[in-house]
């Protein structure tokens, strides 16, 4: 099954994040930059790419964490989609490290080439570039092919019940199809080779590339910091507060003192699966009827360990439950909110569709294998709640790895015979809980 549907419908663009933006903050960084920018420099620069052929912008404006995006429209009723990095809120508007800017993009640029010659997800197509923050435009820019297609973001993060089992099951087929592709090392893909095969470079905030996973390891626990200032981590954590600080302080020395564990030996070295890094339903483009017409944002893809590879897209994410707040799970260690009864119920389902998209491809099993070694995928997964700042109880998972592969054994998921999601009697939409 193609991972995009011919003949599918679009009723338009959705993309009305911007008009409802409420965080200040935010707001004030996506107005500022909306009105630094040159746009009829940035119109010129599409003209002159497409032969001199005369185009607009139209009144849409996307709005992502770290980009906006404007739709041009030319005479001939082709559409060109430009993406432009907004700066950090610590920047006061300004790029102060160009370089960093240029190797992100050209890097995006390289990993969206990979997904478009060795697999058939459709990703949007590069047509021009420039990663000078001063160039004309007043920005660094990329010109892609219009998708037609709204992410998740633009449609409220819901996925109707009608349409969930075929939208889950055609991620799963895409997640699958991204850990095909294989390299080496652990890092960035930075160029491509004359023999077409890919350079690699650091990952950011963390360096590389890495010969094993247990070099990648070390090195996250040396740079990587908790993504929430300790005043607020205290602040989220009311009555827990000295307990998670402390916890969160605990994950962070065993990933060093677990480096050489985390990976099985067989995937300790590479080859390495490409991971997009923030792959969920906000960066997957559907139609009117949620069938899927591209994948978008590779901005932190990866070649990395099989662990964070095997991590749930992000709409089925959930906390482990030695990690997650004590009040969601009874005594017995089941959950209790209904919205994580469903999402572990729905993980079950995605393991089982990524199963059985491998058995289809004729292909390896170590991504669903991955997925089913319990203490593994949720350390992996940690990772990166870690990284963003989700307060919990880390180093109780830590504890908890290291006491069963101290006694060689590790836990896995139920698996199951058949997939069915669309069990719930309503929409399904990623609902934030309580954390500690």
């Amino acid at each position: 099954m193609p991972v995009t549907t011919k003949d599918s419908i679009f009723s338009g663009f959705k993309w009305d994040h911007f008009k409802t933006v409420t965080d200040p903050k935010q707001l004030t960084r996506a107005t500022t930059f909306l009105e630094s920018v040159s746009w009829p420099a940035l119109e010129d620069v599409a003209s002159k790419t497409r032969g001199g052929i005369s185009c607009k912008l139209t009144a849409d404006i996307g709005l992502g964490y770290n980009h906006m995006v404007r739709n041009i429209q030319f005479a001939d009723s082709t559409n060109l989609v430009a993406r432009l990095p907004l700066p950090r809120f610590s920047d006061n508007g300004l790029y102060p490290d160009p370089d960093a800017v240029d190797i992100s993009i050209r890097s995006e640029i390289c990993t969206l080439h990979a997904v478009a010659e060795h697999t058939d997800i459709v990703v949007p197509r590069v047509y021009a570039s420039d990663t000078n923050p001063d160039c004309g435009v007043g920005a660094p820019y990329v010109l892609m092919n219009c998708l037609e297609g709204n992410s998740g973001l633009d449609l409220g993060l819901e996925i109707p019940l009608q349409y969930e089992h075929d939208f889950f099951c055609e991620i799963a087929r895409i997640h699958v199809r991204l850990s095909c592709i294989r390299l080496p090392r652990i890092g960035k893909i930075i160029g491509i080779n004359e023999d077409g095969t890919y350079q690699q470079g650091a990952i950011p905030g963390i360096g590389g590339p890495f010969d094993t996973a247990a070099e990648y390891y070390t090195a996250w626990s040396k740079h990587v910091s908790f993504g929430l200032e300790e005043e607020r981590l205290r602040q989220a954590s009311g009555k827990f507060a000295e307990e998670v600080v402390a916890s969160t302080a605990l994950f962070k020395r065993s990933i060093a003192d677990l480096a050489d564990k985390i990976s099985t030996p067989t995937n300790n070295r590479g080859p390495f699966p490409l991971i997009h890094g923030d792959f969920g339903h906000h960066n997957i483009l559907v139609d009117h009827d949620y069938r899927v017409k591209g994948v978008i944002d590779f901005e932190y893809a990866f070649a990395g360990p099989w662990e964070i590879a095997a991590s749930f897209p992000k709409n089925l994410f959930s906390m482990p439950r030695v990690v997650d707040a004590p009040w969601n799970y009874d005594a017995d260690g089941n959950a209790i909110p209904q919205d994580l009864v469903q999402t572990l119920m729905y993980q079950k389902n995605y393991i089982k569709a990524v199963e059985m998209e491998e058995s289809r491809l004729g292909k390896d099993c170590i991504l669903s294998t991955a997925m089913l070694d319990t203490e593994r995928q949720q350390l992996g997964e940690a990772l990166g709640s870690f990284r963003e700042g989700v307060a919990g109880f880390y180093g109780n998972l830590t504890k908890e790895c290291s006491s069963l592969w101290k006694k060689g054994s590790s836990t896995r998921i139920g698996v199951l015979e058949e997939v069915t999601f669309s069990t719930s009697l309503v929409s399904f939409r990623v609902q934030p809980r309580s954390n500690p």
